[in-house]
């Protein structure tokens, strides 16, 4: 289940550029993944926020799939995945990009990644890097 979250340092990088969404779980200042999901009568009582957190180096820990839909929603940014060949696990690579929504610095990144969960953390930090970039006047 953890493969399903952004890593510690990935996740310290979002909050850096005020990724603040209610999550699942959430980083101790180790970097150790914690979560105490229970059933419960609110739905929010197990969601994590920035307000939960008691110091700088903890964090909440997003999802991939919201840390994508973040991107996308917050900076028009989408960063995808594209499957460029081979039949078995051990011989298929993966490509990445980032496309804005209005076709602004649209990139096509040919590195062929492999496994899949490689693509999908080296397309996360793509575009963390894009967002850090200074912006051009």
């Amino acid at each position: 289940m953890q493969k399903e979250f952004i890593s510690y340092e990935q996740a310290l990088e979002l909050k850096e550029l005020g990724f603040d969404e209610p999550c699942l779980a959430w980083y101790n200042t180790k970097g150790v993944l914690l979560s105490d999901i229970t059933i419960c009568y609110d739905n929010s009582d197990f969601l994590y926020s920035l307000d939960d957190m008691d110091d700088g180096s903890q964090c909440i820990a997003p999802t991939f799939s919201q840390a994508f839909r973040w991107f996308r929603e917050k900076y028009h940014l989408i960063g995808g995945i594209e499957y460029i060949g081979g039949e078995k696990p051990e011989t298929t690579w993966w490509d990445i990009y980032v496309v804005s929504h209005f076709n602004i610095d649209s990139k096509k990144m040919t590195m062929k990644y492999q496994p899949y969960e490689q693509a999908e953390l080296a397309c996360l930090k793509k575009l963390i890097e894009i967002v850090k970039q200074p912006k051009k006047n």
